[in-house]
């Protein structure tokens, strides 16, 4: 949270929110009173993180009526908010609206665990197969604001909820045929999959544009150097694109009041 507040919020353009369960609101810990807290329904586990997405839609719906961007990302993600803009303007150069689904796709489909942490022996039973169609990876995925309005009413009607989040976010979208699905897995770092801990090229990677999501990035790591150095090149790149980017947002949208926030990032 420290991180994301020195560089991540835009009051009119776009806000930031940390979400958990109502079940963490007892915990003695002062910090959940901050204003940037999200508590969802749902309860605390793994199996659960599906339910709470659905209350990160049906809070951003809600509050941002006009919101034209709903990001998820993982807590050990992170990304800069007006690279984040800058890819998902280029996603439909020209198109409005643009129902949209950006991320990072599990091209493989992913093979279905019947058993263990990762089980989702109830897709098996509902849908008769062993795969899940194409869908992106829960490190961090995008919807256009008019998709998660359209999943928070088929919510109400009855949604099926799987255990495994983010192949869940693909199998509710297979009814969307004009949905632009996006992939730009050139955008994401997975740090320990290139042999971590992450370094100081990490995040230059992410000023420079190499980089939109660095995916699993320690709690010390973000309080640390690897935090320091984002923050102050952040700050420095801030000054020359973000008030270009900033000042695009504005001319599309017209007021920046609550009802027109373009950006609500959910972690």
């Amino acid at each position: 949270r420290r991180l994301y507040n020195a560089f991540a919020v835009r009051p009119g353009a776009f806000v930031v929110r940390f979400v958990l369960v109502e079940e963490d609101r007892s915990a003695p810990d002062d910090d959940l009173r901050s204003p940037d807290m999200l508590f969802v329904p749902g309860k605390i586990g793994y199996a659960f993180i599906t339910s709470k997405v659905i209350g990160i839609l049906q809070d951003a719906v809600r509050r941002f009526p006009a919101v034209r961007w709903v990001a998820k990302m993982d807590d050990d993600s992170v990304f800069l908010v007006p690279h984040m803009i800058r890819e998902l303007e280029g996603a439909c150069p020209g198109a409005t609206p643009c129902p949209l689904y950006w991320g990072c796709v599990n091209a493989e489909r992913g093979v279905v665990n019947p058993t263990g942490k990762w089980s989702a022996a109830d897709w098996i039973s509902h849908s008769k197969l062993d795969r899940y169609p194409p869908y992106m990876f829960g490190a961090g995925y995008v919807l256009s604001g008019d998709v998660a309005a359209q999943l928070v009413a088929m919510h109400g009607l009855g949604l099926v909820m799987h255990r495994i989040e983010d192949a869940t976010m693909a199998v509710w979208l297979l009814p969307f045929e004009k949905v632009r699905r996006v992939s730009r897995c050139s955008k994401f770092v997975n740090v320990w999959a290139r042999g971590g801990p992450i370094g100081k090229h990490n995040a230059k990677d992410m000023c420079e544009g190499r980089a939109v999501v660095t995916h699993k990035v320690f709690e010390n790591e973000m309080n640390g150097n690897f935090g320091s150095n984002l923050t102050k090149c952040a700050r420095e790149f801030d000054g020359r694109l973000s008030e270009q980017v900033l000042a695009n947002i504005r001319s599309n949208t017209g007021t920046g009041r609550r009802s027109d926030i373009n950006g609500a990032f959910f972690s």
